[in-house]
């Protein structure tokens, strides 16, 4: 709905624990309005046990999987 409405930039987080559904809904949304994957910006955050840079990878990579787009950065 929010993607429909015109809302670009998408907010999760690993705390939320809703990356897979975002992620699902924004793959979703795409194909249904014919967006491209840099049409949307989505930023997710870790927990606070991933801290540094090595846990913080891993778990951008958990995140990512979850959330199942790809990046774009």
């Amino acid at each position: 709905m929010a993607i429909r409405a015109g809302y670009r930039n998408i907010d999760t987080a690993e705390g939320y624990m809703n990356e897979k559904g975002v992620g699902e809904g924004v793959r979703l949304a795409m194909n249904e309005y014919g967006l491209k994957r840099e049409d949307i910006f989505v930023s997710t955050k870790l927990w606070n046990d991933n801290r540094g840079y090595d846990k913080a990878m891993k778990a951008f990579e958990v995140s990512r999987k979850k959330l199942g787009l790809v990046w774009t950065g």
